[in-house]
C-alpha cells in the first residue's frame, strides 16, 4: 500500500540562493568593520618582521591599491563652515560670514590653490592630501607663534605679580 504522501524536494541552488540571503541579512543587519590580519612571518615568532611578506600580503589584499587611490583622489572632506573653522586664521581678510560656499571660494583662492587640488561642491569642499598637509602646516606655525606671545604675556603679568607680592612683603619689615 502507497502512503501516496509528497516527499518535499529542494533543489541545490534553491538551497544555496536562500542561504546566501539570510548571510545578506545578517550582514545589512550588523555594522561590519573589516580589520585586515597581516601576519609578519612565516615562522610565527615574536619580534620578527620579514617586510616583504608584509607587502605582499597588503598588496593582495587591495590595501595599497586603495591607499594610492585614495592619494589620487580627493582624501580630505570638509562642510564648509568646518574648513572656514579650521582654516580661516590663515587668511583672515577673506569676510567669513554670509555665503560659506564663497568664503571656501575666496580662500583657496588668497592661499593660491591650484584648480586641480580641490573640488568645491555645494555642501563640501574635497582637497588633495597635499594642499591639506600644507594648510596645516602654515596654521601650525601661525597658531604656534600666537601661542608664544600667549605665553610670554601670562608669564610677564605672573612675574610682575610675583615682584608686587616680594616688595609689598620687604616693605612690611
Amino acid at each position: 500500500g502507497g502512503g501516496g504522501g509528497k516527499i518535499s524536494y529542494t533543489s541545490v541552488s534553491a538551497t544555496f540562493k536562500k542561504d546566501l540571503q539570510s548571510l545578506m541579512d545578517s550582514i545589512n543587519a550588523a555594522d561590519p568593520h573589516f580589520v585586515r590580519c597581516v601576519n609578519p612571518n612565516a615562522e610565527k615568532k615574536a619580534d620578527l618582521f620579514h617586510d616583504q611578506k608584509a607587502v605582499e600580503q597588503l598588496r593582495c589584499g587591495g590595501v595599497i591599491e586603495a591607499v594610492r587611490m585614495s592619494r589620487e583622489s580627493y582624501p580630505s572632506r570638509y562642510a564648509h563652515q568646518e574648513f572656514i573653522g579650521t582654516f580661516s586664521c590663515i587668511c583672515p581678510d577673506v569676510p567669513v560670514s554670509g555665503d560659506s560656499r564663497a568664503a571656501c571660494q575666496a580662500m583657496v583662492k588668497m592661499m593660491q590653490v591650484p584648480e586641480k587640488q580641490f573640488r568645491l561642491g555645494k555642501t563640501m569642499i574635497l582637497l588633495k592630501r597635499e594642499v591639506v598637509d600644507k594648510m596645516e602646516r602654515q596654521r601650525a606655525q601661525l597658531l604656534g607663534g600666537r601661542a608664544i606671545v600667549l605665553q610670554n604675556t601670562a608669564r610677564r603679568y605672573l612675574a610682575r605679580l610675583e615682584l608686587t607680592q616680594k616688595r609689598e612683603q620687604r616693605h612690611k619689615y
